[in-house]
C-alpha cells in the first residue's frame, strides 16, 4: 500500500515499506504458478493479468516514486523474497531518488527479531 500511495501521489511527506511485494507477477509465479490464486481475487485475471498486475507492481513504475521512501526487509524473508526490495533501491538508484534501504540479516517477514 505504500508504493500505491507513492504512485497515486498522495499528500505526505515521506513513505516507509517493510517486506514489500514490488513485483506482483513475480511473486504470484512463486506462489501461484496456475493462477488459481489470482483468480479468486480477480474474477478476469486470465484474460486482463497485465493490466491488473501494471498498478501493483512498482517495480513497473519506479519514476513515479518521488518522494523519499525507507524500505525495509527481512533477509529471511521466506513469505516475500528480500530481491523485491533491492530491486526497488537499484531502480530508484538510477533514479537517483531518494531513500534508504536496512535489510535485517535473518529476520522474517514481520521484522519480529529486530522490532
Amino acid at each position: 500500500m505504500a508504493y500505491f500511495a507513492l504512485h497515486e501521489d498522495w499528500h505526505f511527506q515521506a513513505a516507509a515499506a517493510y517486506g514489500g511485494i514490488t513485483d506482483v507477477g513475480e511473486y504470484l509465479e512463486t506462489i501461484d504458478l496456475e493462477g488459481k490464486c489470482a483468480s479468486t481475487v480477480w474474477a478476469d485475471y486470465a484474460t486482463r493479468k497485465n493490466e491488473i498486475l501494471q498498478p501493483r507492481s512498482a517495480l513497473r513504475w519506479p519514476e513515479k516514486i518521488r518522494k523519499p521512501i525507507l524500505i525495509i526487509h527481512g533477509g529471511a524473508d521466506e513469505t516475500v523474497s528480500p530481491l523485491h526490495s533491492l530491486r526497488m533501491a537499484e531502480a530508484l538508484t538510477k533514479l537517483k531518488r531518494e531513500y534508504g534501504l536496512v535489510v535485517f540479516q535473518g529476520d522474517n517477514h514481520i521484522i519480529s527479531r529486530c522490532r
